[in-house]
């Protein structure tokens, strides 16, 4: 207090000035002290109104905390940096740095914030504001790349399309491997969640292909996360619903190695989040809830909000599948809660519909028909239609099982479910139909036309075997063998 009270009691000229000579002795005599810990050093130029140096020393801060994942703290240093700035002049050199700083900080708040909130957003607008103030800035990409995942992210794949098509356009026109490999991850998430799966995956193996060639520099502090790992992982989902289900789990398995040799903790919870979906679609409940809790509790421990909500909701499906539906049912509501508070609308059709799903195994069908059919009304190329096919098979599951009456419109939706599945060229989707349509059909005595439906589409696999979609096609066709062989006695 005695310190503070005479400290305040100084004129400002002399604070500056002894901040002044800290801040020459420091550089002079401590290097070492600078080296480790150059917030110290930001703070004296800060207070002594050398503010070009001061932003300088903040962002090193910023940047050595980035190395330490410590993202908070980046943030803060990040932020400390912009406000010395704002009293300079504006010129060239103070927009270049500026740009450079504004994209430095996206990163931290798309680990804290996530992609969706608006202050990440902020950071990214205003450096690709800045950008188009100076020819041919470079760090133009970086703020597309900000922008385009804040709008992917969101749910609102419109303006995500746009901007992937504007990052590939311009992409083209430079020979730059690490813009090719960029645009095509980007353009590859945005056509999956649109459920265009086959270009999506032509893209992401465009990637792939490029990042495995030598020599390539790591991407994932410019890009949050290397263009390879992401594009395994994203690439894994296209993988199974074009009915490839274990060539997905080869993919997320080799992103999950690749995160653990970066030693990226970001890329690390993606990964096992990515992980404990692809289990989930193959019906393997325990080992999803396995990677859920891995992703949810590396997640916690470094402040990744978007994947603590994910996690969240993967795990939550996860607990339903294995019979714990009051735990799902809560964990699920309160993340997707979340993900509509704060703005992320990533695949949030095939979450709510993992919800629905819980309620209709606890019998609770008014509520789960309630939720699959507010899905469907809300669904269109904004959303993304990735997961539409299924919603309609789940919508005519629910019907059967709410009202024994609704077996027309149940396989109204059945045909539609087909149709779309057939369109996005999703076997694992169109498996998934055909089984609930063929065994409506087997309880109406339309054991051939079951069978014509059940039949080439289970043959069309070469791999999965042992999946769970797979397992039920399988009992399906046995049953309708039994079908026959009753009616031949």
């Amino acid at each position: 207090m005695l310190r503070d009270a005479i400290y305040n009691s100084l004129l400002r000229s002399k604070r500056r000035q002894f901040h002044a000579d800290i801040a020459a002795t420091l550089e002079n005599q401590f290097r070492a002290v600078l080296e480790n810990q150059p917030e110290i050093l930001a703070h004296h130029h800060t207070e002594a109104g050398n503010n070009e140096l001061a932003a300088g020393c903040w962002c090193k801060a910023g940047q050595r905390a980035l190395t330490r994942s410590a993202n908070v703290e980046a943030i803060s240093h990040f932020r400390k940096a912009l406000e010395v700035m704002s009293s300079l002049y504006d010129t060239p050199e103070r927009r270049n740095e500026e740009i450079r700083i504004q994209l430095a900080l996206g990163i931290p708040l798309i680990a804290v914030h996530g992609y969706a909130a608006e202050e990440t957003r902020n950071a990214f607008d205003r450096a690709r504001t800045l950008c188009l103030k100076l020819d041919d800035a470079a760090e133009y990409f970086q703020a597309l790349y900000g922008l385009w995942g804040h709008s992917w992210m969101g749910g609102k794949n419109d303006r995500a399309l746009a901007l992937a098509n504007e990052f590939l356009s311009r992409s083209q026109q430079r020979s730059d491997v690490n813009l090719a490999m960029m645009a095509h991850r980007i353009m590859g998430s945005t056509l999956l969640t649109i459920g265009d799966f086959q270009r999506s995956a032509q893209h992401f193996e465009k990637t792939i292909a490029l990042s495995r060639s030598k020599g390539q520099q790591p991407l994932h502090g410019l890009y949050m996360v290397e263009p390879q790992v992401a594009s395994l992982l994203l690439a894994s989902w296209d993988l199974w619903f074009l009915g490839y289900p274990d060539q997905s789990l080869a993919h997320v398995s080799e992103a999950l190695s690749l995160a653990h040799d970066l030693a990226q903790p970001y890329s690390i919870a993606f990964a096992h989040y990515m992980t404990s979906v692809v289990h989930i679609l193959r019906g393997e409940p325990e080992h999803a809830l396995a990677s859920a809790e891995q992703s949810l509790q590396l997640s916690r421990e470094q402040r990744f909000s978007l994947y603590v909500l994910l996690s969240n909701i993967s795990r939550g499906r996860a607990l339903g599948d294995v019979g714990r539906l009051r735990e799902a049912r809560t964990e699920i509501e309160r993340a997707l809660g979340e993900a509509r508070q704060t703005g992320v609308g990533f695949m949030l059709p095939m979450m709510t519909s993992w919800l629905a799903g819980v309620h209709a195994k606890a019998g609770e069908n008014e509520t789960a028909l309630s939720l699959v059919e507010q899905v469907l009304t809300d669904i269109s190329d904004v959303t993304g239609r990735a997961w539409e096919s299924e919603l309609h098979r789940q919508r005519g599951e629910i019907l059967l099982s709410h009202d024994s009456s609704k077996v027309s419109e149940a396989e109204s939706c059945f045909k539609q479910a087909i149709k779309m599945a057939r369109r996005q060229s999703a076997k694992s989707l169109e498996l998934r139909v055909a089984i609930s349509l063929a065994r409506l059909w087997q309880t109406q005595g339309r054991v051939d036309e079951a069978r014509d439906l059940i039949v080439p589409i289970f043959a069309w696999f070469t791999e999965g075997a042992d999946t769970q979609d797979l397992k039920h096609a399988r009992d399906v066709q046995i049953a309708l063998i039994d079908s026959d062989l009753h009616c031949l006695n």
